[in-house]
Parts: structure tokens; C-alpha cells; sequence
């Protein structure tokens, strides 16, 4: 994708939501220094995480804008990746999925997917003096 359409990607987000320019490009070269070799079907998973982790620590954003700054710039990513031959398959695939996956992540996050119950119960048991 040329340079003029990330800029004009990056103007649509920080005309959107509560954040500049600066900080979207601070971000966008955050990622890609942390994965170098680019975005791939095997790190999908460590780039959406990473990419929650650093938008998450923006406190001026609410968790609408997060999620909408965190979608966008991985569809971004997802449009100027080619994974050859089967690029437009893994394109729609990564598409649809990229919303459900930040959904379901953030909803582990707040305690609302627990994958063992009874390592989930034990944990709040040990810390019902904090709440």
C-alpha cells in the first residue's frame, strides 16, 4: 500500500477517535520493530496481543476507541500483507475473525471466559480481602 494511504488511514483515525497522529505512527513503528519480518498467519495471535497491550495502556481512549484503533490498524496490516498464494482466502478469513478474536480476548481479560474454573476460583478465593 503506498505512503499516501497509510497517511490518509492514519488521518481517518486520529479525525475518529481521541488520539494523534504522532501516537498512531509511535504505535505503527512499535509493531512493526517488534516483528521485524512482518505480519504472517503464525503470529497473528502475538500481534493482535501485542498491539491490545500497547493501545490498552492509552488511558485517554475508552475501550470503544481502543477496539476500534486496535481493528483498524490490523486490517491495515491484513491489506498490505501478501501471504501468497492464497492471499485473498487468508485475507477474508483474518478479516472476519480479527473483530471476534479482540471480543473474545478482552472478554478473558474481564473475567467473563475462564478456561479452568477451578484455578479461576482458587485465585479469587486467596484474594477476597482486596475487593
Amino acid at each position: 500500500m503506498p505512503e499516501e494511504e497509510d497517511k490518509e488511514l492514519i488521518n481517518q483515525i486520529s479525525n475518529t477517535i481521541n488520539i494523534t497522529v504522532t501516537e498512531i505512527e509511535s504505535i505503527i513503528k512499535t509493531i512493526t520493530e517488534l516483528f521485524p519480518i512482518g505480519f504472517n498467519i503464525q503470529n497473528i495471535t502475538d500481534v493482535v496481543i501485542e498491539l491490545m497491550k500497547i493501545i490498552g495502556k492509552i488511558n485517554k481512549l475508552n475501550g470503544h476507541d481502543k477496539k476500534y484503533l486496535v481493528t483498524k490498524l490490523l486490517i491495515h496490516i491484513v491489506n498490505i500483507t501478501d501471504s501468497g498464494k492464497y492471499d485473498e482466502i487468508l485475507d477474508a478469513v483474518l478479516l472476519g475473525v480479527i473483530p471476534m478474536f479482540i471480543d473474545t480476548l478482552i472478554n478473558v481479560e474481564k473475567g467473563k471466559i475462564v478456561f479452568n474454573k477451578k484455578t479461576h476460583q482458587t485465585i479469587k478465593n486467596c484474594f477476597t480481602c482486596c475487593k
